[in-house]
């Protein structure tokens, strides 16, 4: 018997990201675990959004329900897609285990909070690599990361993704660490530290025809 899904009162988002207070309490983490929707915010802040968006949260155990055997890829950018609840004979149960009980093959997944724009710029190169390097995923997702690891400042800087970069991290230390931002931008490699490429994980098995 499928446990009902949680109640979600209006109001009780906190900051950014998926966290509500009743969410938290849930035994199960299926219902712990999900996807904040075009419209999540909007709901849960008290505005209207059509019917059929219901809360605009798609929860773990939902994404347990679909159909995707189909699919080839699925990438979740959003952060901390990859944690879960460790289960003793189960292994992580959340995002990862619902996508894999759905069919999905292979899963592009975050272990942690990552700034958007590095996140696309990684993706790009990840894709890159495999459409036209055609590259395994494994590979891709390597090469990909190497990339952002010793990409230079001269080379951020000359792409349109790069300048928003260096912008978001610079205010983002100016705000929370000044401290490290003269340290920060005397590195040849802005993007060096592993908290920049070191999140994204690959699960599954590459899809064959």
């Amino acid at each position: 018997m499928i446990p009902p899904q949680p109640s979600l009162e209006r109001g009780e988002f906190i900051g950014s990201g998926f966290r509500l207070h009743q969410i938290k309490a849930e035994k199960n983490p299926l219902w712990r675990s999900g996807l904040a929707l075009a419209g999540a915010n909007t709901w849960l802040f008290g505005g209207e959004i059509p019917p059929e968006a219901e809360s605009g949260i798609l929860f773990a155990l939902d994404v347990a329900g679909l159909d995707l055997w189909a699919n080839e890829l699925i990438i979740l950018i959003a952060c901390k897609t990859a944690v879960g609840d460790v289960k003793i004979g189960e292994g992580v149960k959340g995002l990862r285990s619902a996508f894999t009980a759905a069919g999905a093959r292979l899963l592009i997944m975050s272990l942690w909070l990552v700034p958007p724009q590095v996140s696309i710029l990684l993706m790009n190169r990840f894709l890159t690599n495999m459409q036209q390097k055609q590259l395994s995923s494994q590979q891709a997702l390597q090469e990909a990361q190497i990339y952002i690891k010793t990409i230079t400042r001269t080379e951020l800087e000359a792409l349109p993704t790069g300048k928003k970069i260096i912008q978001e991290i610079r205010a983002n230390l100016q705000n929370k660490s000044p401290e490290l931002l003269p340290q920060w931008e005397a590195q040849n490699y802005p993007l060096q530290a592993r908290y920049f490429w070191g999140a994204w994980v690959c699960v599954g098995r590459e899809f064959k025809n």
